[in-house]
């Protein structure tokens, strides 16, 4: 359960059962801080999960990892916007922006 004006942390791994796992080991560094365990599919195909994450990796090969990491970057991430949509952003926070990295 999300809790409502909490913030919350989504911890993400290629497995739920991997998601349980690594939660688990990461449940003294988050202390106070809730988490729940998603497997990438999960997180993906669920509305109203926490915007902070999380990644964990299986740690059994780097090409395994790499692959994991990849498919977090393309389908969970943004990539960076269109120079009209970035000056748009930036207009609004009320400062000139850069050329997006």
């Amino acid at each position: 359960m999300i809790l409502p004006g909490k913030t919350v942390v989504a911890v993400i791994a290629p497995t739920q059962a991997l998601a349980r796992t690594s939660a688990a080991l990461l449940a003294v560094r988050l202390r106070g801080v809730p988490h729940l365990p998603f497997s990438l599919a999960a997180y993906l195909g669920r509305a109203g999960v926490p915007s902070r994450a999380v990644l964990c990796p299986t740690g059994q090969s780097l090409a395994g990892d790499v692959a994991f990491l990849r498919e977090v970057r393309d389908r969970a991430l943004w990539g960076t916007p269109e120079p009209i949509v970035y000056s748009a952003i930036a207009g609004l926070l009320g400062h000139i922006a850069q050329d997006p990295p």
